[in-house]
């Protein structure tokens, strides 16, 4: 089967990380898998050789003009191509791809990959997506929640498939002893609301003085959460330590993960803490995707979104309780079985020979 995936790759993040993903698997299934990056051209995942990677630059910077020689641009690509199917991570290539699918001829898929109920859908992009969302002959969702969001036709096209998790259960092992730290991984970004997660420490450090938190990633609130950490005099307590090529090794013996997200889609960096095995405590954010794989108190703790006292109440429990927290971290490996890459692409492969002529 021809297939093309359509996205842009701006460099790290969950969106680009699995349409590389998906792409490397299904090509070392035996189909022929190009990849396509508008505008960006930032490859920082491994993608297997096999697959023929098409790099399509903006020529111009007037915002109209752009979309509509990219769209031109893209056109040439696709009719050289012929695939048989075509999908896409992001809105906008779905919506190109929408449109021509009518006059070159391939079948197209549209992966959702964040909160579909986001206030960034209110305006002229809602409407954008409802439209197209017609033209569209199937769904990829990642969570039950997201998929609900959209009408019943929608739902009937569409299927949920989580992503994968590239770690085997004998890749790391347990530590003995963890350190005394509470690590946090994503983009410094109003998304991940890591000011809630300070907030919360800065309770949890009045009692457990030992401990230190830990932040993994850069974005915009950097400068931001630097000054909250100063004003609540926690400089030497609170770490912002970047982005890292070694974060397994990082973040493998901390006591504690927290994702303090107000809204994702189904989060890398929670499912790969819970494969490395440590206790894990996570918002209920939006849509939904954290109770398609927490079951609390079995392997890892939901809290309420944007509750500190939730967040402070889970976090204590976690930290008197240490054998509970452990079994719950070592329950949560699990994922690495059920979520394994060789699962979910055959759950991709299963879906997309649905629309194979």
């Amino acid at each position: 089967m021809k297939i093309v995936f359509i996205g842009f790759l701006h460099g790290y993040g969950g969106a680009e990380r699995s349409i590389i993903s998906v792409a490397n698997g299904l090509v070392n299934l035996g189909h022929e898998v190009s990849l396509i990056s508008l505008k960006s051209n930032n490859v920082v995942y491994k993608l297997d050789k096999k697959v023929n990677y098409i790099y399509i630059p903006d020529r111009e910077s007037l915002n109209f003009y752009t979309k509509l020689k990219r769209f031109w641009d893209l056109t040439k690509v696709l009719k050289k191509l012929k695939p048989d199917l075509v999908i896409s991570f992001w809105l906008q290539p779905a919506v190109y791809s929408a449109i021509l699918s009518k006059f070159i001829g391939f079948k197209t898929i549209y992966s959702e990959r964040g909160d579909p109920s986001d206030k960034e859908y209110s305006g002229k992009l809602g409407l954008l997506r409802n439209i197209f969302f017609n033209f569209m002959d199937g769904f990829v969702f990642q969570s039950k929640s997201a998929k609900e969001f959209f009408s019943e036709n929608i739902q009937k096209k569409g299927i949920v498939i989580h992503n994968a998790v590239n770690l085997k259960m004998q890749d790391y092992n347990i530590p003995k002893k963890r350190r005394k730290v509470i690590v946090n991984v994503g983009r410094l970004h109003e998304q991940k609301n890591q000011r809630l997660l300070i907030k919360a420490f800065k309770k949890i450090s009045e009692e457990f003085k030992d401990y230190k938190l830990e932040i993994f990633g850069d974005g915009d609130l950097k400068n931001e959460l630097l000054e909250l950490i100063k004003e609540l005099n926690l400089e030497k307590k609170v770490l912002l330590k970047g982005t890292t090529n070694n974060l397994f090794n990082e973040i493998k013996d901390a006591s504690l993960f927290v994702l303090s997200s107000n809204y994702e889609g189904m989060p890398n960096a929670l499912m790969e803490a819970m494969a490395l095995g440590i206790p894990c405590i996570t918002t209920d954010f939006s849509p939904g995707g954290a109770r398609e794989l927490i079951v609390n108190k079995h392997n890892g703790l939901l809290v309420k979104r944007n509750s500190i006292n939730e967040l402070v109440c889970a976090i204590r429990y976690m930290l008197h309780n240490y054998e509970e927290a452990q079994k719950m971290g070592k329950n949560a490996m699990e994922i690495s079985n059920t979520h394994s890459i060789e699962n979910i692409i055959k759950k991709w492969e299963n879906y997309v020979l649905r629309f194979y002529k």
